[in-house]
């Protein structure tokens, strides 16, 4: 079923899931995406960073249905 716009998503459970993670994964898991994000954001200011539209429309649409 399509959720209508502007619907948001309970994330109520993910809290559990991130305590019940060990304190050195958690902290790896941390700097792995710190570092994605440092990648992404020079790739952007350099104008190197590239949408890869089909991907980003497929995680929408399964996102949108669920």
């Amino acid at each position: 079923m399509v959720k209508p716009v502007g619907t948001t998503s309970s994330y109520s459970h993910l809290g559990s899931v991130q305590a019940s993670r060990p304190a050195n994964h958690a902290q790896a898991s941390e700097a792995q995406e710190s570092n994605r994000v440092a990648q992404i954001k020079k790739a952007v200011e350099n104008g190197h960073y590239k949408v890869d539209m089909d991907k980003t429309a497929h995680k929408m649409a399964r996102d949108l249905l669920g």
